[in-house]
Formats: structure tokens, C-alpha cells, sequence
């Protein structure tokens, strides 16, 4: 549901976003739709929706803005009412693969001092992805700043392989540009470093992110992609 200051998804690399817009009013109304580029630049267009019209924006990125990169897309209005959906799909010779797009408020960022947690994260090895092995997964991250003020994200995961008694903690600060789109492709691989070789294909990871720095409000996806495919979907919690 967008009000006034609206609301956000983030459009992921290789695959296209519809957005569908609902006017929850009775009289005509006016959407104002923004691409955000990785650096918080903006575009926006305004799109006017008759009394309980709905607009449904295919290729969005494309189609509305000519940009092919990734983004975030947000839907503000000063004074009508919309409710928001999108999707976001992969074609593929074998098909057309996609999921839902969260999407969230403004105000539902992270800030300063705030934690979210996410489990049952599952990440193949380097080279089980580079062999495109169907039924095993990488996940990448997203994380939006939708305050204007710039924000640090770490990224902590505690492993244990069941062979030692302690277990290792690897953690990595992310910075996100005011209004910006921070995207890290293969994020375990971008937190462990070096040692993601020797860990193998890993299962049931559980991944905490704290905003440690600055005024920003952080929203947090992650993107589990299908290495066989290259389908991907989108989780925000």
C-alpha cells in the first residue's frame, strides 16, 4: 500500500520486473513511479490512474525508464491511496522462471543499532556453480537505502563444519550510498574471502546483518538463484 512517502522493491540483475498499480480511490489519481540507479541517482515519471484503475507496467525497467541494469523502484503519491505487487522473471530457452518482488514502505529500512537475521540459506561452492549443477543454489545481496542518508550493513555467519569444537565467525561491513542499491553477487564468497574454496558447498547457513554506521535506513534481500537454470527469487525476511 503506497501513502505519501510510498513504496519500494529492488529490480534484480539478469531478469526483468512487471509492477502493477492499483488506484484504491474512487476518483483519478496520481502515481509518481522513481528508478533509483547502484549510485541513488533518479528518474521518475508520474502516471495517472482512473477511479479503481490498475496499471500493470511490464519489463518495468525497460519500458518505462530504458534501463537494463538493476535498480530500485518505488511508488509514492502526495495524496492518493495505491497497493503495489510486482514480480521479477527470468527467460530462458527452457522457459520463464520468476517469483514475487517484496515490497516494502520507506520506513521499513534497518537503522543504526538494528538487526535482521536471515536462516536455511543454502550456497554451493565455486566450482559447483561454475558447472551450472542443477538443484543447488548461490545467493547474492541487495540492500536498498531508502532514508537518503548513507548506512554500513556487516554481514556476519558463524560456520561450523561438526568436526571441531569451535565454530568460525566470518563478518564483512557493506557501505550503501544515500538512496542507493548496494548488489554483491555470491555473498557468502564476498564475506568468507579466501577460505570459500576449501568450505565446499554449505547448507543451512544463517546469516545476521547490523547496521553499524551512519543515518540510513537499510532494506536487506537476499537472491537465491538455481544454478542449473539461472532462475532466481527473492527474499526479504
Amino acid at each position: 500500500h503506497s501513502e505519501g512517502a510510498g513504496a519500494s522493491g529492488v529490480v534484480a540483475p539478469s531478469s526483468k520486473s512487471d509492477v502493477a498499480i492499483f488506484n484504491l480511490d474512487a476518483v483519478q489519481s496520481v502515481a509518481t513511479v522513481s528508478w533509483f540507479d547502484a549510485s541513488g541517482n533518479e528518474t521518475t515519471r508520474d502516471l495517472s490512474l482512473g477511479s479503481r484503475e490498475t496499471k500493470l507496467l511490464r519489463d518495468i525497467g525497460l519500458t518505462l525508464f530504458n534501463r537494463r541494469d538493476s535498480g530500485t523502484i518505488t511508488v509514492s503519491s502526495e495524496r492518493g491511496h495505491f497497493a503495489v505487487s510486482a514480480r521479477s522473471y527470468f527467460e530462458s530457452a527452457g522457459g520463464s522462471y520468476g517469483s514475487a518482488v517484496p515490497v516494502r514502505s520507506f520506513t521499513q529500512g534497518l537503522r543504526l543499532g538494528q538487526q535482521q537475521v536471515f536462516a536455511g540459506i543454502e550456497d554451493a561452492s565455486p566450482a559447483t556453480i561454475a558447472a551450472s549443477k542443477a538443484g543447488t543454489y548461490k545467493t547474492s545481496l541487495a540492500v536498498v537505502e531508502s532514508e537518503g542518508k548513507r548506512a554500513t550493513v556487516r554481514a556476519s555467519l558463524v560456520h561450523s563444519d561438526g568436526r571441531q569444537v569451535f565454530s568460525t565467525v566470518f563478518s564483512r561491513d557493506f557501505d550503501v550510498p544515500a538512496r542507493g542499491l548496494l548488489l554483491v553477487e555470491n555473498v557468502i564468497a564476498s564475506i568468507t574471502g579466501s577460505q570459500r574454496d576449501a568450505l565446499g558447498d554449505l547448507h543451512d547457513l544463517q546469516i545476521t546483518f547490523d547496521v553499524v554506521a551512519g543515518e540510513g535506513a537499510a532494506t536487506i534481500f537476499l537472491l537465491t538463484t538455481e544454478n542449473g537454470s539461472g532462475a532466481t527469487t527473492i527474499r526479504q525476511e
